[in-house]
């Protein structure tokens, strides 16, 4: 079975605030419950939590849904983001992904959600966006959810389609 890979990443630093870090959390949470409901997400999806400082933190590894225990994340003494962090974690997402072979189908294109307190991210700045199939940013200070577009959402949910409509009669699909 192919994976779908969702890799979230945690901005962290002294400045935020126990509210910020308690939205971020409960946002996590809220994150996998949602998800947990869903059969499609159990059946292929696995999540990789990091934190990111001045320095990046694997808190955990890419793990089946229906497997993840989420930690509870605090705010570090960090100043500013590095970016060769974020560099680090581009190639941890390189290496992690399980490539197509002419035998096997690969991970689909993994997603990845970058909780912070501001709408716009520096880490964004330096993520290879490209490599992610969707990106969201939830923005801890006042709950809102935006795609890299900045379109904003009202749910985690909205990001996730399933191929599971059916087909209309007549419509002839190519694989």
């Amino acid at each position: 079975m192919r994976r779908l890979p969702v890799f979230l990443l945690v901005e962290s630093s002294k400045d935020m605030g126990e509210k910020s870090t308690a939205n971020i959390n409960q946002a996590i949470t809220d994150l996998i419950v949602t998800l947990r409901q869903d059969p499609y997400a159990l059946e292929t999806m696995f999540v990789s939590i990091f934190v990111i400082d001045n320095q990046l933190h694997k808190i955990l590894p890419l793990t089946p849904l229906e497997e993840v225990v989420l930690p509870t994340i605090g705010s570090s003494n960090a100043d500013v983001i590095n970016e060769g962090n974020v560099n680090e974690f581009n190639e941890i997402v390189k290496q992690e992904l399980v490539k197509s072979t002419p035998l096997r189908k690969g991970d689909w294109k993994p997603l990845l959600f970058v909780f912070s307190e501001s709408d716009r991210t520096n880490v964004i700045r330096y993520v290879e966006v490209s490599r992610f199939d969707r990106v969201a940013v939830f923005n801890s200070t006042n709950g809102s959810i935006y795609e890299v577009c900045y379109k904003q959402l009202s749910s985690f949910k909205e990001l996730f389609c399933w191929t599971n409509y059916p087909i209309p009669p007549g419509v002839n699909i190519v694989l």
